[in-house]
């Protein structure tokens, strides 16, 4: 069965859609596809928490995005913050 998404033709393969191959701005929804089921959930999960606060920070740091953290750890003056991901930023915070 053939599916369009963004105009783009994608076989349906049953709980995933693929997207062709060449197809442009398929590449980053291909890789959210290729994670596991549990991990897709609970990134959906984190997703909506940050919409019920507005896209507000939460007061906790886990609730924080990357680029919100980014920014704390910017006016902290950390040092190899622009390498590191959320988890690495959470612990330079807290240390």
């Amino acid at each position: 069965m053939e599916v369009t998404f963004n105009g783009h033709e994608q076989a349906n393969t049953g709980s995933q859609a693929q997207c062709e191959e060449g197809a442009a701005g398929c590449e980053a929804r291909a890789d959210d596809c290729n994670l596991p089921k549990a991990t897709r959930r609970d990134l959906g999960k984190q997703g909506a928490g940050g919409r019920s606060r507005g896209g507000a920070a939460g007061r906790a740091l886990e609730d924080r995005n990357r680029h919100q953290l980014y920014e704390l750890a910017k006016k902290r003056n950390i040092h190899g913050r622009s390498k590191m991901g959320k988890w690495d930023l959470i612990r330079a915070l807290r240390g």
